[in-house]
This record gives C-alpha cells, sequence and structure tokens, in this order.
C-alpha cells in the first residue's frame, strides 16, 4: 500500500472571524480516537459535526483529520469530494456548457500580464494574493471547488450574479451543520511526466489558454477549449460546518513532497542557505533569499513569460514552507498538531487498499 506521502500534514486553520479556543493538555484526546477514523470511510458516512462551544484546540485539529477521511473516503471508485457539485453549476446551463464526466479545471481565472483595461475574473489557477503558482514543468497549479448539495443548495438561492439573492424572501436563509466545501489544488503532469511519489492522480478537463493583445499589451486568457491532462492532487482546504460553530471549520492539508517545510516561527531568509533535495514545488539549490521566494506573477509590467506553443509559463515558482504546521500560537499549538498528524498517518496505514489510492 502506497502510504503516507500525500496529503499528510494537517495545518492550523480557520475560517472566518477569530475565536479565542482554549490550548489543550495533550493531543490527541480520547483513547483509541486515530483508530476511530476508519468509520468515515464508510460510504454512508456524514461530516463530523459534534463540537462544543468551548472546544479547545486539539479538538478542532481531530476534526480535521475526521473531515479529511471522510471526504476523501473511496466512494464508488474516487474520493468522495469529486462527487459533489461545483461553481459552474450554479450559473451554468449544462446544454450552453458542455461538460464530460471528467474533473473539469474551471477556466474563470485573472488574466496573467493584465494589461490596461483587462479585467479580473473568479480564480482557478491565481491564489488568494493574486499570484499563480507554477510548477517546476512550468504548468500553472489549478484549483477546484466542491460543495456537498445542501451547501450547493443555499450558495444557489442567494447568488448574487444571478439575482437570487435579491428575490430570495427568506433574509435569514444560512447553512446548516453538516454542510462543507472543498478547495482543491492540482498539480498538472507533463507528458511522460512521474507524479509525486503516492499522488492521487486523475484525468481532467484543463482550459487551453491564449494570449490576448492589444495597443497595451497582451493578457493570458482562456480560449473557450479544454484538453484532457493528468493532474495530481497536491493540497486541500476542506471546510465545514459544525455544532455551534456557524463560522465554518478550515483544515488545510498538503502533499508532504511539495516543498522544505521548517517548523513553525523558524525560518529566516537567508541566501547562502537552501535544500539539496528537489521538491513538486523546489528546485534543488535554491537559495532562502527573498529574491527567490517571494515572486509575485500578477503583475504589470509582467514578471513570468508565456509560451503560447507549449501552454507553459516561466519561471517556475520555488516554495518553501515556512510553518510546517500554520503557524499555531495556542501552548504547544504546533507539537499537538505534529502528535495529531503522526497518529493519524499510523492510523491510515491500516486503512483498506482502496483509501490510499484514492489519497495517498
Amino acid at each position: 500500500m502506497a502510504v503516507p506521502a500525500l496529503l499528510a500534514s494537517c495545518k492550523d486553520g480557520g475560517y472566518g472571524g477569530k475565536q479565542e479556543v482554549a490550548a489543550a493538555a495533550s493531543c490527541p484526546e480520547g483513547f483509541g480516537w486515530a483508530e476511530g477514523l476508519q468509520a468515515y470511510l464508510d460510504p454512508d458516512a456524514t461530516m463530523p459535526t459534534a463540537m462544543s462551544a468551548d472546544a479547545d484546540d486539539c479538538l478542532f485539529n481531530q476534526w480535521s483529520w475526521e473531515a479529511f477521511v471522510w471526504a476523501n473516503a473511496p466512494v464508488d471508485g474516487k474520493p468522495r469530494f469529486l462527487s459533489w457539485q461545483v461553481p459552474d453549476d450554479l450559473v451554468a446551463d449544462p446544454r450552453d456548457v458542455p461538460r464530460t464526466s471528467l474533473l473539469r479545471l474551471d477556466a474563470h481565472m485573472k488574466p496573467i500580464h493584465p494589461g490596461i483595461g483587462t479585467s479580473n475574473q473568479d480564480s482557478a489557477i491565481v491564489e488568494a494574493d493574486g499570484s499563480m503558482l507554477i510548477g517546476q514543468n512550468g504548468y500553472p497549479v489549478y484549483a477546484s471547488i466542491h460543495m456537498t448539495p445542501n451547501y450547493f443548495a443555499v450558495a444557489k438561492r442567494n447568488l448574487i450574479a444571478t439575482g437570487a439573492y435579491e428575490s430570495n424572501p427568506d433574509q435569514d436563509d444560512y447553512f446548516s451543520v453538516g454542510d462543507a466545501i472543498v478547495k482543491a489544488t492540482w498539480y498538472r503532469l507533463a507528458a511522460g511526466e512521474t507524479a509525486p511519489a503516492g499522488a492521487y492522480t486523475t484525468q481532467a478537463e484543463v482550459p487551453v489558454l491564449q494570449n490576448n493583445c492589444n495597443a497595451t499589451g497582451c493578457a493570458v486568457v482562456p480560449s473557450g477549449k479544454y484538453e484532457v491532462v493528468t493532474v495530481a492532487l497536491v493540497g486541500m482546504h476542506v471546510v465545514g460546518y459544525v455544532d455551534n460553530h456557524p463560522e465554518f471549520l478550515w483544515a488545510t492539508f498538503e502533499h508532504k513532497l511539495n516543498a522544505p517545510m521548517f517548523a513553525d516561527n523558524s525560518f529566516s531568509f537567508d541566501a547562502n542557505a537552501s535544500n539539496p533535495g528537489n521538491f513538486t514545488f523546489y528546485k534543488a539549490g535554491t537559495p532562502y533569499s527573498q529574491s527567490a521566494l517571494l515572486v509575485e506573477t500578477n503583475t504589470n509590467p509582467a514578471t513570468v513569460a508565456f509560451d503560447v506553443a507549449t501552454g507553459k509559463f516561466s519561471p517556475a515558482t520555488q516554495i518553501v514552507q515556512m510553518n510546517r504546521t500554520g503557524g499555531d500560537t495556542q501552548p504547544n499549538g504546533p507539537s499537538n498538531i505534529t502528535a495529531i498528524n503522526v497518529a493519524s498517518q499510523k492510523a491510515v496505514r491500516q486503512f483498506p487498499e482502496q483509501f490510499a489510492a484514492a489519497i495517498l
């Protein structure tokens, strides 16, 4: 069984406003907790929702693993979350946007190399900070969003773009306990390229990109066409609504081979330091300098080049995980997260092989 290379590291996170959370004495809490993760593999299992109003940080982080296992449990041969609805389903008429059974990494994106007058769109290859993550092979990292049925229904009833929000008579319409949404990130493999060790891979439709040029410059935009490629799952946010927490909980998991990782608050920029190993998003020997690691890719004038013939960008983005457990500030927070990760990884090694095939 191929285990625990992928998405095996929970990181501290939150969704919505910050709340004061009690510090845990030790983690995990509850005898045999990690062994109980296997229950979430059941095809009929529901998202874990039990959470007290005064739960400590350990319980929130244990929920992260419970929700992760649940979302990735193999159902009909693929991770559970891949059967959920996606943003295109909110507004697209299937008659206008022909779809196949393949994962489609939507063409909505911010234009790269923006010129004057070019508008921004919702992102599929652009990160939250407006930049784009470029893999070592030159392809952008893609993102997809997947919503559980009731989450999707609430979002559709309140979608501003379609006028649904204004016409919804229920002004208190909100999500329910058990609703969840996943944002997954995908690394596109080049022809003949081997996936990161242990990564879940699948076929996906990705947009064919083109240059849209005018007198002020060029923008890289979707052409409206798609091509079928192989993508590897390299990261995931699992977001869920649990008891006593309408602000939603947010857990982050990343592939262990994405980048060099440092203990929280231990990294410092140093042009004379580097890692000798190659990672998915780090080339061996790249200096740990600000000029090498803090490179914006959505700038005007452009700092990246696009080759329309290959669909590739350059230069590649070099990544270092500066806080491997997310910068947890609770007493013993990083060590508690590490303890939960170790216990969970050990339990996952005992899972049926089809689970490893789904996520590892």
